[in-house]
């Protein structure tokens, strides 16, 4: 089968998505499969084709409309010419593209059709359904969703095609005693809560400094090891400053490879305060490492509560009695949350799974194979 993956972002600053294309990518091909990856070059990183190395990686620069359209998609496409393409995330140019195409197509909208996601930048989204993206969305052969409740999103957004539940999944994590250096700035003298990820206001962030600001730890840090997008950084460091509590909460930048292997074999916790997710990869990581999670239900990962590998921190107001509980937990507690967070990821959430689950739903797609049991039709 011949395969295209069309995304916006297929670097560092594409967030989530582009690690999972990139390990899609290598399990597609082992199954026999050929890749195309179709991306803007906002990432300007020339490199790409060594993050896909599976792939025939394409770079687009985009046309002078700020709506995220690509020069040559259409000569890129139809010289591959795929028998499915899929795309990855909405609100760009690319999806017009994609749907004056003529190729078959499915579309994962990674969390984008949230009601909170809609909430932002509401304007732009209004044009760009207008002018593109709600033909595309529903002219797509199947949507795809990472979760039960981004399937209620995509209902209720107004979507009536069929839609596959495939869930991320999450490479295991090998013991070793190998050192792994320390981030620059990391706090030795305490334990650390870990924030990794976009620093943008759907996070939490800031409703989570309230919180932290309330209690003012004693033997805990705060790590916050992520990208800064609209300058949101700034507002955080600022309320930090203001409030006395910059002593306790470290900003470290973006960590990637073993700068991230780092990062999380040297903390005690992992923290996601968002108001909305797809289905966050960082949470999935944090288990693989064993750490205990604290997250709110818009993480939209029910399991770990469930499985008792996290605890529930409420959307809103600011609850500092939740946190306090948390850092409260002993060693031993903390542990044993981290260890079900562990067993979960391995039980649930492996690439194998997910990359069988998506050459099951082209097939379906392509008339090719049976409907899956994971594809819901109403």
């Amino acid at each position: 089968m011949r395969i295209s993956f069309v995304t916006a972002y297929g670097g560092k600053l594409g967030g989530g998505i582009p690690p999972i294309l990139q390990k899609l990518s290598g399990l597609f091909s082992d199954r026999g499969n050929q890749l195309q990856l179709l991306t803007l070059n906002r990432d300007k990183e020339p490199s790409l084709a060594e993050l896909y190395l599976h792939s025939d990686v394409i770079q687009l620069a985009e046309q002078p409309l700020g709506m995220g359209y690509g020069s040559g998609f259409s000569s890129a496409i139809g010289h591959f010419r795929p028998d499915l393409i899929h795309s990855q995330g909405i609100w760009v140019g690319l999806s017009g593209q994609i749907e004056q195409s003529g190729f078959p197509y499915v579309i994962s909208p990674h969390g984008m059709l949230d009601p909170f996601a809609l909430k932002i930048s509401t304007v732009k989204k209004k044009v760009a359904g207008l002018l593109f993206e709600n033909r595309h969305l529903k002219k797509a052969r199947a949507l795809h969703a990472l979760t039960k409740s981004e399937l209620n999103s995509i209902r209720a957004y107004g979507l009536d095609a069929p839609i596959a539940v495939i869930p991320n999944g999450i490479d295991p994590v090998a013991h070793t005693s190998d050192p792994v250096e320390l981030p620059e700035n990391w706090p030795t003298d305490g334990k650390v809560l870990l924030f990794l990820g976009r620093i943008h206001p759907k996070k939490g962030l800031l409703r989570f400094l309230e919180s932290w600001k309330a209690i003012k730890p004693r033997d805990w840090h705060l790590v916050i090891a992520g990208w800064d997008q609209g300058d949101h950084q700034k507002v955080l460091e600022t309320y930090c400053q203001e409030h006395g509590i910059r002593d306790q909460v470290h900003f470290i930048g973006p960590q990637f490879e073993q700068g991230k292997v780092g990062c999380l074999r040297h903390s005690h916790g992992f923290v996601l305060p968002s108001q909305s997710e797809g289905q966050p990869m960082s949470v999935l990581e944090a288990w693989a490492f064993g750490l205990p999670v604290l997250m709110t239900k818009a993480c939209n990962l029910p399991e770990g509560f469930e499985y008792r590998a996290a605890m529930e921190l409420p959307l809103s107001p600011s609850q500092p009695e939740v946190l306090q509980q948390f850092l409260d937990l002993s060693d031993k507690a903390l542990a044993g949350i981290g260890s079900n967070g562990k067993v979960l990821v391995e039980a649930q959430f492996t690439w194998e799974s997910a990359a069988d689950k998506y050459i099951q739903l082209y097939e379906w797609v392509l008339g090719q194979g049976p409907q899956p049991d994971f594809v819901v039709i109403d």
